[in-house]
């Protein structure tokens, strides 16, 4: 004789197919809140009076401001041969700070940029490329790199696009495994809604 499951079962059932899609759930709303999604798209508002060192925060790297002079230092940053960008310094509190500005195609940089409004990213400089900046800069100015390091840190303000494409693929897969486990979830609540209506 064919048993038929009790109401007790189904629920019993349900709860054990709902800890898979839930556990999912969580887990992809756990990653999700740790990516600066929020901050990218209400990036914080800097002065450009303030030191990066004081107002680098990791976990909110967009920042917007206007910065006021710009003097482009006469190098620019290339990735795979291509030309990304230049980098520029401004004298704040008798700090100097680093500003990385996307290239405008083959346009030549301008030597001196004024109240240029900027939106992008509040980084630690990779050490390698802010020790070679800083030995080319002191030459240039016939300084050594101990006492052009004195009066700046490795940190920098970066308008080149900061999302890589595996952070565009995470993103991606954790709306795609989210939407899965919504649907698995809205399909077992409704099976087991009508297997217990048929039960009455």
């Amino acid at each position: 004789m064919k048993r038929t499951p009790t109401r007790t079962n189904v629920k019993k059932l349900l709860l054990k197919r709902l800890i898979l899609p839930v556990f999912l759930l969580l887990l992809c709303a756990a990653i999700f809140l740790s990516l600066p999604v929020h901050n990218y798209t209400s990036p914080r508002t800097l002065d450009p009076e303030d030191l990066m060192e004081q107002v680098y925060d990791k976990n909110a790297p967009y920042v917007t401001l206007t910065a006021g002079t710009l003097y482009y230092t006469g190098f620019d940053y290339q990735h795979n041969g291509k030309l990304k960008g230049h980098y520029y310094y401004t004298l704040n509190q008798e700090r100097c700070q680093f500003y990385l500005l996307k290239s405008q195609g083959n346009q030549n940089p301008p030597a001196v940029l004024e109240n240029t409004a900027i939106k992008g990213t509040l980084n630690q400089f990779d050490q390698s490329l802010y020790q070679t900046l800083i030995s080319q800069m002191a030459g240039n100015l016939s300084w050594t790199s101990q006492e052009l390091a004195s009066m700046t840190v490795p940190y920098l303000i970066s308008t080149i696009p900061s999302y890589k494409i595996h952070q565009l693929i995470l993103m991606g897969a954790l709306a795609f495994c989210a939407l899965l486990a919504v649907v698995d979830i809205i399909r077992n609540c409704v099976l087991a809604c009508i297997s217990l209506s048929s039960r009455k």
